[in-house]
This record gives structure tokens, C-alpha cells and sequence, in this order.
């Protein structure tokens, strides 16, 4: 037992001299840019796949969002246009007044992938790590057989330990989507029929070549599609939020907290009894508000442990309209009867 444990210490010690004596002369790029104050950088990648119907018995011309990338389908299959960036546009074919987009013809359907892709990738601020560690850190690789970590001191003599690390939530849901507003909210006769995709996460380390330093935190769902499935997710999340707050970091940090209750009396704050009578005596109309239940948001949280190789978690979303659009049986063309499908004037 004792030679074969022995075996593995200079296994691995030889195998850690090697990964030193590798490294090059650099400095480890501590915070900077995209990545908070610990190193991590969190990338969100979209793909959706939108079905669209045109109810109006005259064509429309659909404005689309240059960050995105666009393919648009016929019901067939057959790829009618590709958007993939404001630069490569049509001008004859997918602008109108300037502005990019497409055409969609009175009661037709329409498929319409929508993409964010390496080149436009969405950048999630994450929060910075809270610690009471009062000191800079320096990491240099130098040009020798050591990784070297400098850690700048400062006067302080009262404490002995800065506590313990915890993951900490650094990423709370930062997009939220719905049909009205983020899908078509201003033409009623644009109507989306449903939607599919997928969407993904990627959290990385600021580079450190030999993957020697690990990081432990927390993260929540990045986007939220209103009153659509989210399923499928890779890799299952660890918690929902209410669980991470409630039970997880009490137990994690051995703390128990108790509820505290506050017994005010009313008289302390000379509190007038409502009443529909004005200061005059004069009776004013009750006016009832409209009740809104407020649901409880609860969303998927992940406890990462971050080495040199990027995380990837996926989910999926899908989302159908309950209420079926009428295919407008193929109305007559009312007097209301724009000729626009003049789309390549000469």
C-alpha cells in the first residue's frame, strides 16, 4: 500500500514539474475586459426557430434586428433568404426605407431561424465574488521551472482567517422574452404561431494555459421565455433558486437564521383610518384596483466548479399560441388593398 501510494506522489510530482518547466515567461491577465474580478467570463449563445403568419391580405415587410442572424423558410423547406449580417444584405431584396428585413406575403407562413453566432456573441455581465480578502493578488508565469503568485500585503494584524470560500450567485437571469414585446408588438397582423430552440450558457476561466487554478461559484438561468417550456437541460441544474437561498447556503455556511418579528403599534404613527369622505365632507367614488396575482419566480441554479475547460449548459424552450390564428379562409381583398408587391421596381 505504502509503495504504490509512493508510486502516485512521483507520478505526480513529475507529471506537475512538467507542466511547470512547460510554462512560458507571461503575466496571468488578473480581471480585465469581459471577465469579472475572479476570472470568469460568460457567454450566451440563441437559436430559435419562429413560425410567423401574415393575416393581412397585403404583403408586409418584416424589420429584423442586425445583432441577429436570419434564415427564412418557406412552409416546403425551401430557404427564401439568409440574413447573416447587416453587411452582406440585398439591398433589392432585403431593405425597405434602409431599413434590413424581409417580405412576407398577405396570409403566408413563414419559418425564420434566428441565431446569435461566434461573431455577435451576447456578453453576460457576472457579478463580482464578494470577499473579505483585503489583498491584491499578482500570477506570473515566469520563464523558470515555478508559476509565481504574489500576494500583496496589507497591515492587518486582527485577523487571523477571512472565512471560507462559497459559491456564490453571480449570474441571475438578465433577458426576458415574450411575444409582445420582444417577438411583434406593434402589427396586429403579424402573428407567431410558435416557436423552438435552444439556448446556451458558456462559462470559461480567464486563460490560464495549464489550467492551475480553479474556480467555485454559482450561476442562475440566463434567459427567461415567458409562458414557455424550458426542458432538457445539459447539464441538469444542481438547485432551483428558492432551494440555493432558503437550504443550501444556511446549511453550506453553518448558519441558522431566525425570524425576526416586529410588533409596531399603530398609534405610533397617528395612522388616519381609510375612508371615501374628503377633508370638506364631501363622499368620493370608491375605486376598485384590479387584483393581479403575483407568482413567485423561481429558475434553475448551477454550483460550478471552473478548471481550464469551458462549461457549456444548454436548455430548451418551446413555446405554441393556445389560440389558433385563423388562416383567414382566403378573405376577398377589401378596398383596404395596398399595391406594395412591387419588390424589384425597375
Amino acid at each position: 500500500m505504502k509503495r504504490s501510494l509512493l508510486s502516485f506522489f512521483l507520478v505526480f510530482w513529475l507529471f506537475g514539474a512538467f507542466l511547470n518547466a512547460s510554462v512560458t515567461g507571461e503575466d496571468y491577465p488578473l480581471p480585465g475586459g469581459d471577465y469579472n474580478n475572479i476570472g470568469i467570463k460568460a457567454s450566451l449563445y440563441i437559436d430559435l426557430n419562429i413560425t410567423l403568419i401574415n393575416t393581412a391580405p397585403f404583403p408586409k415587410f418584416v424589420i429584423v434586428n442586425p445583432y441577429y442572424n436570419y434564415i427564412i423558410y418557406r412552409e416546403n423547406g425551401e430557404v427564401l433568404r439568409e440574413i447573416g449580417n447587416v453587411s452582406y444584405i440585398t439591398p433589392a431584396l432585403n431593405t425597405l426605407n434602409y431599413l434590413p428585413g424581409f417580405w412576407v406575403n398577405p396570409y403566408e407562413t413563414l419559418k425564420v431561424e434566428v441565431m446569435v453566432r461566434d461573431d455577435n456573441v451576447i456578453d453576460l455581465p457576472l457579478k463580482e465574488y464578494k470577499s473579505a480578502f483585503p489583498h491584491s493578488i499578482t500570477i506570473v508565469y515566469p520563464n523558470t521551472t515555478s508559476v509565481v503568485y504574489y500576494v500583496k500585503t496589507e497591515k492587518d494584524v486582527q485577523n487571523f482567517f477571512y472565512g471560507t470560500v462559497y459559491p456564490q450567485l453571480l449570474l441571475t437571469p438578465r433577458y426576458y422574452f415574450d411575444v409582445q414585446t420582444s417577438f411583434f408588438g406593434r402589427d396586429g397582423d403579424i402573428k407567431i404561431l410558435k416557436y423552438d430552440g435552444e439556448v446556451t450558457l458558456v462559462l470559461q476561466n480567464i486563460p490560464n494555459k495549464y489550467g492551475l487554478f480553479r474556480t467555485l461559484f454559482a450561476v442562475g438561468l440566463p434567459a427567461v421565455f415567458e409562458n414557455a417550456n424550458h426542458y432538457g437541460f445539459t447539464p441538469e441544474y444542481t438547485m432551483r433558486y428558492s432551494e440555493y437561498v432558503s437550504e443550501f447556503l444556511p446549511s453550506f455556511l453553518g448558519v441558522k437564521e431566525e425570524p425576526k418579528t416586529q410588533n409596531v403599534s399603530k398609534k405610533e404613527f397617528n395612522l388616519y383610518p381609510l375612508s371615501n369622505k374628503l377633508l370638506s365632507g364631501k363622499k368620493i367614488e370608491n375605486i376598485k384596483q384590479p387584483k393581479t396575482k403575483l407568482e413567485s419566480f423561481d429558475y434553475p441554479v448551477w454550483i460550478v466548479w471552473l478548471g481550464s475547460s469551458p462549461l457549456e449548459i444548454k436548455y430548451h424552450v418551446s413555446w405554441n399560441n393556445d389560440e389558433k390564428v385563423n388562416a383567414i379562409e382566403r378573405q376577398k381583398e377589401k378596398a383596404l388593398w395596398f399595391v406594395l408587391d412591387r419588390r424589384n421596381p425597375e
